[in-house]
């Protein structure tokens, strides 16, 4: 999950598509998995893949690894896994509609094959 996450935050920052969308943007995601609580933080216009925070999370998504990888590579829709029970989904719509919109643009972006390590 380390390294999804990680492969995820480095793409996200190198992304100019993405980079607009985040201007102003600022939100702390608790992505929990197998037992293990990871957060990723979009700050100063810039993602991070940290450890731990201080912070309370706006978004918390909590699932199996499978099911996150497919909704990190676009396979599936962030709300369309929370509607059908693959994956636990909670936060404001204004920031879950922010990550969703993230998800979708990279991965239109990137048509070749997955970003994300299997």
């Amino acid at each position: 999950m380390r390294e999804m996450l990680d492969c995820l935050v480095e793409y996200l920052n190198t992304n100019k598509i993405v980079k607009p969308l985040i201007k102003n943007a600022t939100l702390t995601l608790s992505i929990t998995s197998d037992g293990e609580v990871f957060f990723l933080e979009i700050k100063e216009n810039y993602f991070l893949s940290i450890t731990s925070t201080n912070k309370v999370a706006n978004v918390f998504l909590i699932g199996e690894k499978e099911a996150l990888q497919r909704v990190f590579n676009g396979e599936v829709l962030l709300r369309d896994a929370s509607n059908h029970g693959s994956i636990i989904l909670k936060g404001s719509l204004r920031k879950i509609l922010l990550l969703e919109s993230l998800f979708v643009l990279v991965n239109a972006n990137e048509k070749k094959s997955s970003f994300l390590p299997s």
